[in-house]
């Protein structure tokens, strides 16, 4: 009944609220223990592993990079994570931005190796990378040329059974040439996986931009070899543009290398709409039609004089496509600006109602010759590009340490007309872009007519018209062999044509030059024994001097 008291011996139950602050009470217990548990592991971790996988990377860098410097971070964070950073590789160059910079390396343990006693990298990720291999890639070739050395205070840490998953994240990569301005490649992402035993499979993509690439490195230890696989850059966000790339390294005392690339057939417009808006010309022809290209370069790594260089450039259906349409612009009299280096700017008409104008057809074939023997040997021949001037002028660079120019006259046309005279890689690009156009919408002979009426033969003196004037006091249809010889020497130079007559006589080493290309003309039978004899005797009556 109520208000009883219970029967001896029997306990009263205890309530629901009571028992459930009891069960409170021992899971907060737990969790206490468990937290203080974890964090007695974490610091435990942070002692010992982070000290120890610290020590592994300076070893390495030691060996593998003299000169690297790891900062002061090392750290475990919440995801059992070792954070070590930042990376640095310095230049060689005094005053140079670093040749790589990584701001931080996060590396995930292979636990279950870690129950063995190994410490051993599950994934290793590297975040906030800048890479400057300086202009020509110099920075590249002396890293090459630095001797790696083994390691202090102890072996080559120890291989790991598996290699660890490569991350890269926020990327750049800044391509740049002497005396230019370095075009950022980037931010890009990559992700580097062990497909089978000795390969890696890659794959990138250029982040917000329709940029991919993937393919497989395959390395062998023992005859330390690498070779990249199945290899493919695709450009656009349907990928229709796309680069095949092949090509293999074998390291040693001497390294050598081998490369190729194939693009296309590739619808010309298509390309320029996959590519980022900074490398796309903002003025000049934009045909349509495919265009297919191949490459190949072969030879000891820092020995390029003995590169063996393949290029072939199909321009065949683009030209077709192009001349079967509308007339290019440039077919007829156009107005142009050429770039002062003083500032000054004057209005040029390209064309026959300009008094100095001549057309390539008036002038006599040893002036033209003249031109192209010195210019661009080759011109009649390729399709705007000059791959071995090109392999010549990188086996001059590597000895001399700065890269000549190799541009052929097409390409000089696009510079001339379409770009500044800024030296950045996008603007190489541009000018790449801008010669096959060119090539592909216009006759040779109206490229050169073009070429001959805009380029500088002096200071401030555009077209041969303007030149032979200046230099000779007569028409350019007058000039005699020695004078188109003189005028062509004048055009890798003519800023310094001006001081050229100061003293009323001509230089000895410039009337060399002259002769030279005389003789290289009459052995090309560009002239007869009679022009070339006379073009020797004959003196140059300059109009001021």
């Amino acid at each position: 009944m109520p208000g009883e008291f219970p029967e001896k011996g029997v306990r009263p139950e205890r309530s629901a609220p009571l028992a459930l602050l009891g069960r409170r009470r021992l899971a907060l217990a737990a969790a206490g223990l468990l937290a203080a548990a974890g964090l007695a592991a974490h610091l435990w971790i942070e002692r010992s592993l982070v000290r120890h996988y610290r020590s592994v990377a300076e070893r390495m860098l030691a060996e593998r990079l003299p000169g690297a410097r790891l900062g002061d971070l090392a750290a475990l964070d919440w995801r059992g994570r070792i954070v070590l950073g930042p990376l640095e590789v310095p230049a060689r160059e005094r005053g140079a931005p670093p040749l790589l910079r990584a701001e931080t390396i996060r590396v995930g343990p292979r636990w279950v190796a870690l129950l063995g006693g190994r410490a051993e990298p599950a994934s290793v990720t590297l975040a906030g990378i800048r890479i400057e291999p300086g202009p020509e890639g110099r920075e590249i070739r002396a890293l090459l040329d630095r001797p790696s050395r083994p390691a202090r205070g102890g072996a080559s840490p120890r291989r790991p059974a598996s290699p660890p998953e490569v991350w890269i994240e926020d990327a750049t990569i800044a391509l740049g040439v002497a005396g230019g301005r370095p075009l950022d490649l980037g931010p890009f992402a990559a992700h580097l996986t062990s497909a089978e035993d000795g390969v890696i499979r890659i794959d990138a993509a250029l982040d917000g931009a329709p940029f991919s690439f993937h393919g497989l490195l395959r390395w062998d230890a023992r005859q330390r070899r690498a070779a990249l696989e199945g290899a493919r850059l695709s450009l656009g966000r349907d990928e229709r543009a796309r680069v095949d790339l092949w090509g293999e390294i074998l390291m040693g005392p001497e390294p050598r290398f081998s490369g190729a690339a194939r693009l296309g057939p590739l619808d010309y417009a298509a390309l320029l709409d996959a590519l980022p808006p900074e490398l796309v010309p903002e003025e000049g022809p934009r045909p349509s039609g495919p265009i297919g290209a191949r490459l190949a370069v072969a030879g000891p790594l820092r020995r390029p004089s003995e590169w063996a260089i393949s290029a072939d450039l199909d321009l065949s259906a683009l030209r077709r496509a192009s001349r079967a349409g509308p007339a290019a612009p440039l077919q007829g009299s156009f107005a142009w600006r050429p770039e002062q280096s003083d500032g000054a700017s004057r209005e040029i008409l390209i064309g026959p109602e300009r008094a100095t104008f001549v057309p390539v057809a008036d002038l006599p074939a040893y002036v033209i010759r003249a031109v192209t023997t010195s210019e661009d040997a080759g011109f009649f021949a390729h399709q705007g590009f000059d791959f071995e001037e090109i392999r010549n002028a990188l086996a001059e660079g590597a000895e001399a340490r700065r890269l000549r120019g190799a541009s052929t006259i097409t390409q000089q046309v696009a510079k001339n007309l379409f770009l500044t005279r800024e030296r950045t890689l996008a603007r190489k690009v541009k000018e790449a872009l801008l010669t096959v156009a060119l090539e592909a919408s216009l006759p040779k002979a109206r490229i050169l007519e073009i070429y001959l009426n805009i380029a500088e033969w002096g200071p401030g003196i555009h077209g041969i018209g303007e030149a032979a004037r200046h230099w000779f006091g007569k028409d350019a249809r007058a000039l005699s062999p020695r004078e188109a010889a003189f005028l062509a020497t004048v055009l890798p130079g003519p800023s310094r044509a001006g001081a050229l007559l100061a003293g009323g006589e001509m230089p000895e080493a410039w009337r060399e030059r002259v002769d030279g290309l005389l003789l290289k003309m009459r052995a090309a039978g560009q002239l007869d024994d009679d022009q070339f004899r006379e073009a020797l005797r004959a003196p140059l009556a300059f109009a001021h001097g």
